[in-house]
């Protein structure tokens, strides 16, 4: 069983054949950046947005 966004394309490909849709055949993109991105949840959105991250840099001297 579909689920997820696979699920949402595969849904509207049947709708498209029960209702006599003109399915497209070619596709073509004008570039390869994505001006907004979509997000799965705010919530989840924030959480990536705000999270903290460190670094640990640890440094050994030979001193002789």
């Amino acid at each position: 069983m579909l689920t997820g966004p696979n699920r949402i394309g595969w849904d509207w490909v049947k709708a498209a054949l029960l209702n006599g849709w003109k399915l497209l055949q070619i596709v073509t993109f004008s570039s390869n950046q994505d001006p907004e991105p979509a997000m799965a949840s705010l919530k989840q959105h924030e959480r990536r947005t705000y999270q903290l991250e460190f670094k640990v840099l640890t440094y050994s001297y030979n001193v002789s």
